[in-house]
């Protein structure tokens, strides 16, 4: 029901109508009837400040962040956000303030008044939630203190609990019927708030909304319990794997001469079995290097098999999610998934990716030919060997071909640059690397860039964290911690009108707090906006 897509929708419908900038500047390039024809290329416009501050900050590695110098302050500027027991406190003061406001949704029906907010106040209620249980999900992936991540673990799941709680709550589901079916009610909303409500209301659907209470119940603690095994399941594929133990014989002629010659003699001198751990650089060397089969097969099967309490944590994964699906009355969990998707279907699934592999299967094919004969020639077998999945990265080419035309390296400060202008040209939109204050920051590698539009100024921020370190999770992310909203039309303080005393006024201090920053009005826009905050993960090596 509070799902994080709905929460940019309620924008002010009279906001301008998007020009696209590249369009207007084609109109103004076009050439008289008499002009040349030939087309000119013009030089590349020089490096600003900025650019040059981007390039340098991301290219040259920097031992601490530049800090700005000010006093003290908590993650993303929060101040009181500065221990993990803090974090904790965060989610209990929420929890607060999303009760009341639940509270203050529930006795709708009986104001007409009341009913016309009902959508933005779901809206609301799903921001409240979403901004904890985001930054929590940054903070448990992201962080390398582990008593904050155990924080973080602590809150994303109490949160969601709250949230799969909202999701069966039958009196909302009421409300929001009441709303649906109230022509006056229904024509008074915007065609971004109608369908927010729509939004709403397939979710409580799929939620289970209309099962009995037993079941409803069984739907919150299900969907609790697959939180908690999928968390479990990533821990575990992220933690070390035993390592691959192999024969100094089968060393013999490492394509390496630097790395290899060393492990070689290694081997020759101790005569002892070599102890190498997936996802080394020993591996690697291993895998790319090792002309004898085995070597390469003790690798792969090390970095790609699993112990029984692995598995055993998917299968109740999976066990959870088809009690699930079936629960809502779904053949699987793939059809429940998959239902208010772009694909619809498993079917649909399927049929696009065979799709795809018929398409692929020739390349594919040709390139495994290729990969076989070279295969054929090394080891003299019979005609086109069969090619394992350890042998792909031996039997490639070494490296990729040089490009007819040189390039110069690709870094990344020049493809930060290269997206500012981008950026710029087409929206008025570019990126400026500002400085953090200390405590700000998880990590100091995490750089923090400024969205600044030419004629509002900043408009958000981008967090940086793009460095492998240890314990950091493989691949890259996308986290949105604060989504972009109007908040001066919440009409919030009449969610206190039924505050059960000092004491709940006390508790929901922090969340308030919370809430209000990173608000900001803007510029040729009517009312007052939650600038949205958004951090990127990488595993680059370090430059």
């Amino acid at each position: 029901m509070l799902a994080r897509t709905t929460r940019n929708v309620l924008l002010k419908q009279s906001r301008q109508t998007f020009s696209f900038r590249g369009c207007l500047q084609a109109k103004k390039a076009t050439l008289s009837r008499g002009a040349r024809t030939a087309t000119t290329l013009s030089a590349p416009s020089p490096a600003t400040g900025d650019d040059v501050d981007i390039i340098a900050d991301f290219d040259i590695p920097y031992l601490t962040q530049p800090s700005s110098g000010l006093a003290r302050t908590g993650m993303f500027g929060h101040e009181f956000l500065t221990t993990p027991m803090a974090f904790v406190e965060l989610a209990d003061s929420t929890l607060c303030r999303a009760q009341l406001l639940t509270h203050r949704i529930h006795k709708s029906k009986d104001s007409r008044e009341e009913l016309f907010k009902v959508v933005k106040h779901l809206d609301r209620l799903s921001d409240l939630l979403c901004g904890v249980i985001d930054l929590a999900e940054l903070v448990r992936n992201a962080h390398p203190d582990p008593e904050w991540t155990q924080s973080a673990e602590h809150v994303y799941e109490k949160m969601c609990e709250f949230m799969n709680v909202l999701n069966t709550d039958v009196d909302l589901y009421h409300v929001l019927r009441a709303v649906l079916s109230d022509p006056e009610v229904f024509k008074s909303l915007g065609p971004e708030a109608r369908e927010t409500a729509l939004i709403f209301w397939r979710d409580f659907e799929k939620s289970g909304i209309n099962l009995p209470p037993d079941k409803r119940n069984k739907y919150v603690s299900l969907s609790s319990e697959i939180l908690h095994l999928g968390r479990q399941f990533l821990n575990e594929t992220a933690s070390s794997r035993p390592p691959a133990v192999i024969k100094p014989h089968e060393l013999t002629g490492l394509k390496d001469k630097a790395m290899g010659t060393r492990l070689r003699l290694q081997a020759q001198f101790t005569q002892r079995d070599l102890v190498v751990y997936p996802g080394s650089l020993q591996a690697q060397m291993i895998m790319h290097s090792a002309p004898e089969e085995e070597p390469r097969r003790k690798v792969y099967m090390a970095a790609n098999s699993s112990t029984s309490g692995q598995i055993g944590i998917l299968e109740d994964l999976l066990h959870a999610r088809g009690e699930l699906a079936r629960l809502v009355g779904k053949p699987s969990f793939a059809h429940m998934t998959l239902a208010d998707k772009m694909a619809k279907s498993p079917e649909n699934v399927a049929h696009f990716l065979n799709a795809l592999l018929d398409h692929t299967r020739p390349h594919a094919r040709r390139a495994l030919r290729t990969l076989s004969l070279r295969k054929q020639e090394h080891l003299h077998t019979s005609p086109f060997p069969t090619i394992q999945a350890w042998d792909r990265d031996y039997y490639c080419p070494p490296e990729p071909p040089a490009p007819p035309v040189s390039l110069p390296p690709l870094t990344l400060g020049t493809v930060f640059m290269g997206l500012s202008r981008l950026f710029r040209n087409l929206y008025g939109i570019t990126l400026r690397l500002t400085k953090v204050t200390p405590g700000e920051v998880w990590h100091p590698d995490v750089r923090k860039l400024e969205v600044v539009d030419e004629k509002s100024g900043v408009i958000g921020w981008i967090y940086a964290d793009l460095f492998a370190r240890q314990g950091k999770p493989s691949g890259a992310a996308h986290y949105t911690v604060r989504c972009s909203r109007r908040t001066d039309d919440d009409d919030a303080h009449h969610d206190l009108d039924d505050a059960w005393d000092e004491g709940a006024l006390r508790a929901i201090q922090l969340s308030d707090k919370f809430e209000n920053a990173h608000r900001a009005k803007i510029p040729g826009s009517e009312g007052v906006f939650q600038l949205p905050v958004v951090v990127l993960l990488c595993e680059f090596t370090r430059p």
